[in-house]
């Protein structure tokens, strides 16, 4: 934490390492990841990136990701971000 955030009384960031996880829900809201092995009643989420593309009736679209995808989760000061998913 720099003088700088002291000074204007920003809260500290979190420093939380990426963690595999996989989407446990999805809603209108968003896209939700459960850390492996993690409490599956308190997912992270709405994540940002939380979407793939899908080819619907010859146009280009996306869809969220499906519940099971195994996803690489990083969270960032803006939330929690979906970096890389595979298996959707």
């Amino acid at each position: 934490m720099a003088v700088d955030d002291l000074v204007q009384r920003r809260p500290r960031s979190l420093t939380r390492p990426p963690a595999t996880g996989t989407v446990s829900s999805v809603d209108d809201d968003g896209v939700y990841v459960t850390v492996l092995d993690g409490d599956t009643r308190a997912p992270h989420g709405p994540c940002y990136g939380g979407t793939r593309p899908v080819l619907v009736d010859g146009e280009l679209t996306t869809e969220p990701l499906p519940v099971g995808t195994l996803v690489l989760l990083v969270h960032t000061d803006s939330g929690p971000w979906i970096a890389a998913w595979e298996g959707a």
